[in-house]
């Protein structure tokens, strides 16, 4: 089994995909925030950084994901915390924002594409909804050095993207969306649904 939890800076998905890892056994793949190198520049200077953040998170991406594709044809159930196929929306609101240039957008498109046809989709997809003030509110409370600055403008531009995204998703993989306004997912009932999801 191969499940993805996505959503918004801020939804609580590395809370719930620890949580569901406990729970059913999985073999987490984190998102690579702690190894990306330009996470930091990119929060400080997005014109500068943009392309550089992108290109390697979806490269490092393309990797976790293909391993752990691998892994859970051969009986290891793997969890992804992002996956592959969402990269595309972050590099879509740089773009809009005038972070990418229109060639590195290209670029990045055409990357994107390749790496997806080597990439399958997860078996389940986690959406986890959440406004971006809720959003807001928790990278605050978290205190991320590197995250202080985001503006909600920013979380706004995401969060639409997202909405777009899991619903197209849906064409493609089972996609359960969760509600994580008010508070953090419920691992106990969005694991009940996976596992009911596979059946």
């Amino acid at each position: 089994m191969l499940v993805a939890v996505s959503g918004n800076i801020g939804a609580g998905k590395s809370t719930l995909a620890k949580a569901l890892c406990e729970r059913g056994g999985l073999h987490l793949v984190p998102e690579p925030v702690e190894d990306n190198p330009y996470l930091a520049d990119f929060y400080a200077d997005p014109v500068r950084w943009a392309y550089h953040a992108q290109t390697f998170i979806m490269s490092v991406r393309h990797e976790q994901q293909k391993r752990a594709h691998e892994l859970s044809r051969s009986g290891t159930s793997c969890l992804l915390d992002r996956c592959l196929h969402e990269d595309r929306i972050f590099a879509a609101v740089a773009r809009a924002k005038g972070y990418l240039a229109p060639r590195e957008w290209d670029t990045y498109a055409t990357l994107h594409r390749a790496l997806l046809a080597s990439a399958p989709p997860p078996e389940v997809v986690v959406y986890l909804r959440t406004t971006p003030e809720a959003a807001q509110a928790r990278i605050v409370l978290r205190g991320r050095t590197e995250e202080a600055a985001i503006p909600l403008d920013y979380l706004v531009a995401l969060h639409t993207e997202y909405e777009q995204w899991a619903e197209s998703m849906e064409l493609t993989t089972r996609v359960l969306v969760v509600d994580a306004t008010e508070n953090f997912a419920d691992p106990d009932a969005v694991w009940a649904v996976v596992q009911a999801f596979r059946m």
